[in-house]
C-alpha cells in the first residue's frame, strides 16, 4: 500500500467535506478540507471519485502494463509519480451519503485479486468508522456556527445540564445597529436579510480575529467576549476587545461607502465595551437552552450602547473597561442608565 485515502462529505454552508490522505513517505494521515467550489472544478468532475458516488460501485484501475487504463487525470497524475494500481470504493453511510476511500500501490505488479478482496471486506469498518467521524465533525461544526466555539467546546465536554456554568471575567461587546424597526418596515425581506448579513459580517470577523466569542445575535444586535485567561489577561482582553471595535468601525466605513456609491442609504452603528465577571453557561427552559452570559455587567453594556447615539459616538467603553487602556480614550461624562443605579462614566475614542 502507496498511499489510502477517505473522502467524506461534510454539511457545512463552507466545507463540501474532509478529506484524510496517508501516504508512506509521510508516514501520517494529512487532514484537507475541501470547499464547496471543490465540485465545480474540472478536476472533481472528471476524477474517479465523482464516477464512484454516481455509480455506487468499486472502480479500478491499473496504472502500467499492457491492461493500464489512464482515463482519468488523476491516474495520469499517480503513475506519474510512481503509481501502478489504484481502486476507489463507495463508504454508503446510514443517511444515504456516500464518501471514498481510495487504495493506490507502487508495488510493480500492483494489487492482487485478494488485496481487492480485503479491501471489499474492509469497507464495512471503515465505513462506520468514517461516519462516525463525520457525525463529530458535524456536531463540532455546527456547535461552532450556533453558539460559538468555547461554548461548543463547553458542550462537547458534557457541560450541558442547565444551570451548569462557571463565573469567568471577560471583555464584553454588544453592538447594534441604527433604524433597524425603520427599515424592517419597509425594506422586502430578501433585501433585510441581505442587509443583516453584510452587517454582521463586519462585526463578527473582527471579534473573530481577535480570539472573541460571539454568543448570540439578538435582531440587529449581537453579544461577544474576550475571555480573560491564562492566555490573556485584563489588560490583553480589553486590548482585543477595543481593537475589534475599531476594525469594525472601519469595516462598516468601507460597507458605507459602497453604499453610497449605489445610492443606498449609510448605516448607522453603535458598539459598547465593558469588562467585569458574568455567568458563562447553560441558561433557558427545560428542552431548550442557551449557552451565553448573564450578570450586572452584561447589563451595564447593553445599556451603555443605547448612549451612541446619544452622544454621536460609535464607540464606547465603561470606565472599568477604559482603565485597562493605555492612552487611546477620552471621559465623555456621567451619564444615567436605564436600569443602572449609579451614574456611570463612559469614554469613546480620543481624537
Amino acid at each position: 500500500l502507496w498511499r489510502f485515502g477517505s473522502y467524506i462529505a461534510a454539511l457545512h454552508p463552507e466545507v463540501f467535506g474532509d478529506v484524510y490522505l496517508w501516504r508512506r513517505e509521510v508516514g501520517r494521515s494529512e487532514y484537507i478540507v475541501a470547499d464547496h467550489g471543490m465540485t465545480q472544478t474540472d478536476e472533481y468532475k472528471n476524477s474517479p471519485l465523482h464516477e464512484v458516488g454516481r455509480t455506487r460501485r468499486m472502480l479500478r484501475r491499473r496504472l502500467v502494463g499492457p491492461d493500464a487504463r489512464l482515463d482519468y487525470p488523476l491516474l495520469e497524475q499517480l503513475k506519474a509519480e510512481g503509481g501502478t494500481d489504484y481502486a476507489a470504493l463507495p463508504l454508503e453511510f446510514n443517511d444515504g451519503s456516500v464518501g471514498y476511500a481510495t487504495y493506490a500501490s507502487d508495488h510493480e505488479p500492483g494489487f492482487s485479486d485478494r488485496h481487492l478482496e480485503i479491501f471489499r471486506d474492509l469497507t464495512v469498518t471503515v465505513t462506520r468508522l468514517a461516519e462516525n467521524l463525520a457525525i463529530r465533525q458535524l456536531a463540532s461544526r455546527f456547535l461552532d456556527i450556533y453558539v460559538g466555539h468555547d461554548a461548543g467546546e463547553r458542550i462537547l465536554a458534557g457541560q450541558v445540564m442547565r444551570g451548569s456554568g462557571d463565573t469567568i471575567n471577560a471583555a464584553i461587546w454588544f453592538c447594534d445597529l441604527r433604524g433597524f424597526t425603520a427599515m424592517s418596515d419597509t425594506l422586502a425581506r430578501e433585501q433585510l436579510i441581505e442587509l443583516l448579513n453584510a452587517y454582521f459580517d463586519r462585526m463578527a470577523k473582527p471579534v473573530q480575529s481577535h480570539n472573541g466569542q460571539i454568543l448570540k445575535f439578538v435582531g440587529d444586535g449581537m453579544l461577544a467576549i474576550f475571555p480573560v485567561g491564562a492566555e490573556r489577561d485584563h489588560r490583553a482582553a480589553c486590548a482585543a476587545g477595543l481593537q475589534a471595535a475599531v476594525d469594525a468601525a472601519e469595516a462598516m466605513h468601507e460597507l458605507n461607502r459602497d453604499r453610497r456609491s449605489a445610492g443606498a442609504p449609510e448605516l448607522g452603528f453603535g458598539i459598547s465595551l465593558h469588562v467585569g465577571d458574568v455567568m458563562y453557561g447553560n441558561i433557558g427552559a427545560s428542552g431548550r437552552l442557551d449557552f451565553t452570559v448573564i450578570g450586572p455587567a452584561v447589563n451595564l453594556v447593553n445599556r451603555m450602547q443605547v448612549l451612541c447615539r446619544e452622544l454621536k459616538r460609535e464607540i464606547l467603553v465603561s470606565a472599568d473597561f477604559a482603565r485597562q487602556i493605555e492612552g487611546r480614550l477620552a471621559s465623555l461624562g456621567v451619564h444615567e442608565l436605564r436600569g443602572i443605579s449609579a451614574g456611570q462614566e463612559v469614554f469613546g475614542l480620543a481624537s
